[in-house]
């Protein structure tokens, strides 16, 4: 009778520690689309001035310290390479399209985007990125996009 009763206790805590994991997954897939479709409505802004203080303020509340500095001393350097797109942009247009899922200890973050080709003819690639959360941040963007 006790080993059916510790038995069933484990199984509970087990049960219990499952569902509290598979919240905490979803908490943060909503924190990653929160932050893609904040920030590409704030990249979208005309004033490039108040564009990158907005993306700067999303990045200070969504995105490790780490993955913020890299952004700064890149902008200092008169390089604009946007860590949290792989570079390929998000504007307003495109945040309409983000979605987000969850693979294994990632996620896997897609939207549209509207691009040129080598031609300069408009064409809608769509992006795929890698996300990673560290202490509920987002600390690393790897580009999954296919080239084609």
């Amino acid at each position: 009778m006790k080993k059916s009763f510790w038995i069933l206790a484990m199984a509970g805590v087990l049960l219990a520690a499952n569902l509290w994991a598979e919240n905490l997954g979803e908490e943060d897939g909503c924190k990653i689309l929160s932050f893609y479709q904040q920030y590409g409505k704030a990249f979208s802004m005309k004033d490039m001035r108040q564009s990158f203080a907005k993306c700067d303020s999303l990045m200070a509340i969504y995105c490790s310290a780490e993955l913020c500095k890299d952004t700064k001393e890149d902008r200092l350097h008169g390089i604009a390479y946007e860590f949290v797109t792989c570079n390929y942009g998000i504007d307003e247009l495109s945040s309409r399209t983000v979605q987000v899922e969850i693979e294994g200890n990632a996620y896997i973050v897609t939207y549209d985007f509207n691009d040129m080709d080598d031609r300069m003819q408009s064409k809608v690639k769509t992006v795929a990125l890698k996300v990673e959360m560290k202490n509920y941040k987002i600390d690393k963007v790897t580009d999954l996009t296919p080239s084609h």
